[in-house]
């Protein structure tokens, strides 16, 4: 008994020094910016809150270990995906005022070209989201269109949260030598110094703030959603929508958040007219209503915010609630068509390009 004790106390012992050391789970501010952190208008009692009265979340017990157990809603065969040659990488592909290329890498991960700048929103381009490999959510389909180590320059990521589907410490590892900025939100620099990233190369920003990157204005732009990496630090980093304005473009990325009228309305206000748009279509359930989207709410968010092209992002990689795996896409695609909205589809990998190549084919019917 006395060995089993002491086993357990040490098992128990290494599993609180994981958690509590591991890089995996990033750092904590300190200093300057805990400074900067605490004259934050959303911040409160030490955690960061929404802005707007959001409903609350409850999970039942039930629910989550069918989660666990249940994976009849993932596709049987691998998605159709566009690989993309390593030499996409050599050049930007535009520049000036010559438009707009946005290509998939599924999720969140959203690789865009505009004003002669490369700007890779949430790039979680890891196999799990999740601080293990064998403790986390597994990507499913086909893979990325391109490795990672294959990724040339990149002048801007920009992450919209630290949750782990969009915020990866394996990719940002593989990535950050060849990143010249990070731009994120407040308290999400911690996780990158950690990571090695230099601290000159990080541009950490409140809602509404905003900075200049060559031709490039990024401003974070508020979003109802929660953070957290770990037992114990849960909202103590903000999380953020993103407007990018070029010199004659203007984009809208959504990041994570449940639907308030208030929050996209005042961004369509400030903002609106977007050329292109990619909005969080995925991952929700009636026992989260307040933090992620159903797909006719992305809808009205495109109205809320004048977008004159969308694309729903946040579905086929990673299963994190229990809808059928197409069920965002299908329920967006009629609601938007209804509603006389342009948007995209493109598989993975697939590049968007506004006014030249807009895909609308209906892949995921073509996927067991």
């Amino acid at each position: 008994m006395t060995i089993v004790i002491i086993l357990v106390g040490i098992i128990s012992l290494g599993v609180w020094a994981f958690i509590r050391y591991g890089a995996v789970f990033g750092g904590r501010y300190k200093g300057g910016s805990l400074k900067k952190i605490q004259t934050s208008p959303q911040y409160n009692a030490g955690r960061f809150c929404n802005s707007y009265d959001a409903p609350s979340s409850k999970v039942r017990f039930s629910s989550f270990l069918r989660f666990l157990t249940d994976r009849s809603n993932v596709p049987r065969d691998r998605l159709p995906l566009v690989k993309l040659p390593k030499q996409y990488f050599d050049k930007v592909q535009v520049s000036g005022d010559r438009g707009i290329i946005a290509t998939w890498f599924g999720h969140s991960a959203m690789l865009l070209e505009v004003a002669g700048k490369r700007v890779f929103f949430d790039p979680m381009l890891g196999s799990v989201a999740g601080p293990l490999s064998w403790f986390g959510v597994k990507r499913y389909g086909a893979g990325l269109p391109l490795a990672t180590d294959s990724l040339g320059r990149i002048d801007v990521v920009v992450v919209s949260h630290d949750h782990y589907d969009h915020l990866d410490h394996g990719t940002i590892t593989q990535i950050k030598d060849r990143v010249s900025t990070f731009v994120v939100p407040l308290g999400v620099g911690a996780h990158l110094l950690r990571w090695g990233v230099a601290p000159n190369k990080i541009v950490e920003l409140d809602w509404w703030a905003k900075t200049k990157i060559g031709d490039l204005t990024i401003t974070s732009t508020p979003s109802q959603h929660f953070s957290g990496r770990k037992f114990g630090d849960s909202n103590a980093t903000l999380w953020s929508s993103w407007v990018v304005q070029g010199n004659d473009q203007n984009v809208f990325f959504s990041g994570d958040s449940g639907y308030n009228p208030e929050i996209f309305k005042s961004i369509g206000q400030k903002f609106g007219g977007f050329d292109f748009a990619m909005i969080e279509c995925g991952q929700y359930d009636d026992q989260w209503p307040g933090v992620h989207m159903k797909p006719e709410q992305t809808v009205q968010v495109i109205k809320d915010i004048g977008a004159k092209l969308t694309m729903p992002i946040h579905w086929s990689s990673f299963r994190l609630a229990m809808h059928q795996w197409d069920d965002p896409v299908e329920r967006f695609t009629r609601s938007a068509i209804e509603n006389g909205l342009k948007f995209v589809t493109p598989r993975i990998g697939e590049s968007v390009v506004p006014g030249k190549h807009e895909p609308r084919e209906r892949w995921w019917e073509m996927v067991q």
